[in-house]
């Protein structure tokens, strides 16, 4: 009999909860599988783990490193990365300044919301089809849609107060539209290590949402505990 797993799995800006949707099914009856939610479209949702003899594992991506509380980064056995990054800057491309960037999508935020969003989406699943639609989505929040982009100038995530044995593991692509330039490095900084690292030759940021089964496999060889 496996032991418990628990999983809390971060989304990304302009994101929600049912992005992580198509790993539902990938899960055996050992896993729990609990998903955050910025609040952009609906309630916030902020879990915890509780599962005191679990594997408690978060799995991050995107901008959601700016987001996993200090106790779930501190409480986490494994930390599994896809195409985190810290500041806007570590992932443009050359000849583009972050405060012009971040206005511009703040402006736009305000002014045509939904379709700044379809383009983002657009931009994040590349060539592959959307999981998600954006008219299936009423936006709950706007001002936290646009105060979140503030985020961006920063470098919000320094000292993560982790596990001395937690494993710390590092997904990215060499197709990403959002995120440029690999981020290994930066990871290695903030967490001290990366145990292990992959890089997909899949499209896209939302690669862990359109390839959720490749992910899982890669993932699940490496680890076996799921």
């Amino acid at each position: 009999m496996k032991r418990k797993v628990e999983i809390i799995a971060y989304h990304g800006w302009g994101m929600n909860a049912h992005f992580w949707d198509s790993w539902d099914e990938l899960f055996d009856d050992h896993v729990t599988f609990k998903k955050y939610d910025r609040g952009y479209f609906s309630e916030p949702v902020n879990p915890s783990f509780t599962g005191l003899e679990a594997v408690r594992v978060l799995f991050v991506q995107g901008f959601g490193i700016h987001l996993v509380s200090q106790n779930n980064w501190k409480n986490a056995h494994v930390i599994v990365m896809f195409s985190t990054f810290n500041n806007l800057k570590d992932i443009m491309k050359g000849g583009r300044k972050v405060e012009s960037v971040v206005t511009s999508l703040q402006a736009e935020i305000k002014n045509r919301a939904y379709y700044t969003l379809e383009l983002f989406w657009d931009a994040m699943y590349k060539a592959d089809d959307k999981l998600v639609n954006i008219d299936d989505f009423e936006i709950r929040d706007k001002e936290l849609l646009s105060n979140d982009l503030d985020a961006y100038h920063q470098n919000l995530v320094k000292n993560v107060p982790i596990k001395p044995k937690a494993k710390v593991l590092l997904f990215e692509t060499e197709y990403d539209e959002i995120s440029n330039f690999s981020q290994l490095q930066q990871m290695k900084k903030i967490f001290g290590k990366v145990h292990y690292y992959k890089r997909f030759e899949i499209v896209g940021h939302a690669y862990p949402f359109t390839h959720a089964k490749e992910c899982f496999e890669d993932l699940n060889s490496h680890l076996s505990i799921f």
